[in-house]
């Protein structure tokens, strides 16, 4: 199962980063891209997750709100602006009911 991400360049860019990797940069007035990018992964049934910015999700609410009634994955989450790494371990965990921590990798 896959985590996802949508959001601004910013993000796209940190989470690719960070190893995820399906990541969609959506400029966030392209609102017809980001609706038709979230039909289609919430019927991919390799994705478990996906991960948006606060401004993209709100464009969509009512439509993931819709995907979620009917099927409980995939969940789609907003990231928090503060504290990013914590709090998406939170919302991870209690969106599948159990405990992730994401671990530092050595070289």
């Amino acid at each position: 199962m896959k985590i996802v991400v949508i959001g601004d360049m910013d993000d796209a860019i940190g989470f690719s980063l960070a190893g995820i990797r399906e990541v969609y940069y959506v400029p966030p007035e392209d609102e017809e891209h980001l609706k038709r990018l979230v039909k289609s992964l919430a019927v991919r049934p390799d994705v478990a997750i996906v991960i948006m910015t606060p401004e993209l999700y709100a464009k969509v609410r009512d439509m993931v709100a819709e995907f979620m009634r009917e099927k409980p994955f995939p969940v789609f989450l907003d990231i928090p602006r503060e504290g990013v790494l914590k709090s998406l371990e939170d919302l991870v965990s209690k969106a599948l009911g159990i405990r992730i921590e994401f671990k530092k990798r050595r070289r």
